[in-house]
């Protein structure tokens, strides 16, 4: 790299984070998800100990780099969460004086070099071409096997790097049809929230990108650890990246609706037992035909969809946290039968139950992943 480069640590932005930014004299140099081995087109987990570098570019908000902060740089090793080593670096010669972030040494394309995982949360497409060095070193990064994610407009970059060539993947709703334009080789979902794709994933906006982070940490140290994360930052139940964009709800004057949010919490308090349509519907005083079409427009999905993926995330708390045999599993998550678990389990996870918990303790032994709580 040549020409020199500023040096200082701002260290009351966020403890042990490290922002980094190269100085003017640069400007002409930088112009699955399952816990072990998955399925074909699964995300497998990140190293232990990851180190994640976030790409700020000119125009970036605060609220684009502190999603993956808050989810990412937050130290809770009090609650026994392993810390990540998170640089965030200016993908060009504007984002500092934007943001107002001065800080270490190095360029974007050293800091990208030794992330085990790539955060770009924006870009500005219609200004031009983005830097050969980010490109550069996006490309390298997915060569050696890092994961790379982009949300909102930050998705144009990886597809201008070519890592979206043949792939499915989503942006803002405002931006889809501008992607499936400017890159008709990429197969663009116009609704999901985001899309894994193993180690390229792709995202909508700002609250999917908080959906995304937490499922890239639900890779990287699992669901009981990812849940802990977003219980902590006063989440909602978890979204899958199938769920929609934008919700069919008026918003009104009127005194908030809160039928839904009641017989959501209904469900998760009765997880254990077989829910009828027509019970669940009772609960939100709605009948079965008025119930599934509100909840389609109020969560994004089939009530049936979002309790599958409520049940095959308890599994894997389950199977985390305890020593419980797949029989009780079973009967703790509400499928009626080994089998029906193993099913749904693959089907979403890529992997039986009984390798993803071996697989996540080869995963705590070698520091990789939270440790579970005592067995029970």
């Amino acid at each position: 790299m040549t020409g020199s480069v500023r040096e200082r640590v701002q260290h009351d932005v966020v403890p042990g984070v490290r922002w980094i930014d190269r100085d003017a004299d640069d400007r002409d140099t930088y112009g699955s998800r399952c816990a072990v081995p998955s399925a074909p087109g699964a995300g497998g987990p990140l190293p232990g100990g990851s180190t994640v570098a976030i790409v700020a570019f000119t125009g970036a908000r605060l609220l684009d780099l502190a999603v993956p902060l808050e989810v990412f740089a937050a130290d809770r090793t009090g609650a026994g969460h392993p810390v990540h080593r998170v640089e965030v670096v200016a993908g060009d010669d504007g984002a500092h004086e934007a943001l107002g972030m001065l800080v270490a040494a190095g360029g974007v394309e050293d800091v990208i070099a030794r992330a085990d995982l790539v955060v770009v949360p924006w870009w500005r497409p219609d200004t031009g071409p983005a830097p050969r060095s980010v490109l550069d070193g996006l490309r390298a990064a997915h060569a050696r096997g890092a994961t790379v994610a982009g949300s909102c407009r930050g998705v144009f970059v990886l597809a201008e790097a070519g890592l979206l060539r043949g792939r499915r993947a989503t942006t803002h709703w405002m931006h889809t049809a501008e992607l499936s334009q400017r890159h008709p080789d990429i197969r663009v979902d116009h609704e999901a929230l985001f899309v894994d794709e193993g180690t390229v994933l792709t995202a909508a906006g700002n609250m999917a990108s908080v959906d995304l982070c937490l499922h890239l940490l639900r890779r990287l140290r699992g669901a009981a650890a990812a849940g802990d994360v977003a219980r902590r930052m006063v989440m909602p139940p978890p979204r899958s990246g199938g769920d929609a964009q934008v919700l069919e709800v008026p918003v009104s004057g009127d005194e908030p609706d809160d039928r839904m949010p009641r017989a959501l919490r209904w469900a998760l308090e009765n997880l254990s037992s077989p829910i009828e349509v027509d019970q669940w519907a009772a609960t939100a005083y709605m009948s079965p035909r008025t119930f599934a079409r509100r909840f389609r427009a109020e969560v994004g999905r089939t009530p049936h969809q979002w309790l599958l993926h409520q049940r095959v995330l308890l599994a894997q708390q389950l199977l985390e946290r305890t020593d419980l045999t797949i029989d009780r599993i079973t009967d703790a998550t509400g499928f009626g039968s080994p089998i029906a678990l193993r099913t749904h389990f693959r089907r979403a996870l890529g992997c039986s139950p009984t390798q993803y918990r071996a697989g996540f303790r080869a995963r705590v032994s070698a520091g990789e992943a939270s440790p579970r709580t005592a067995a029970t």
